[in-house]
């Protein structure tokens, strides 16, 4: 070692910088695209299988006699396009998170 006198050397600090929350590596990303692509597929099935009862309700109504089984199938058909609208929003917005 070099004498250098009564000077004071303090040596630098390696820092180390941990990038993986704000720079996950690809292998997550294409397993979380696939994960959210697999949730879209499922909402997709729900959907269809919700449009097939609003269709069956509505066959229903078509066959009803009285008033009294007509307004509870309005209603179950209300509700059930309440549904579909919220999962198409879901299924919207889940489509556009995956695009990103």
């Amino acid at each position: 070692q070099r004498q250098v006198g009564d000077t004071v050397f303090i040596p630098k600090r390696n820092t180390v910088v941990d990038n993986t929350a704000d720079n996950p590596a690809p292998e997550s990303l294409i397993f979380d695209k696939a994960e959210v692509a697999e949730k879209i597929e499922k909402r997709k099935e729900s959907l269809s299988e919700v449009e097939a009862k609003i269709n069956q309700y509505n066959a229903e109504l078509k066959e009803a006699k009285s008033e009294e089984v007509k307004e509870s199938l309005k209603a179950k058909i209300l509700k059930w396009k309440e549904v579909k609208t919220k999962m198409i929003d879901r299924l919207d917005k889940d489509q556009h998170n995956l695009s990103d």
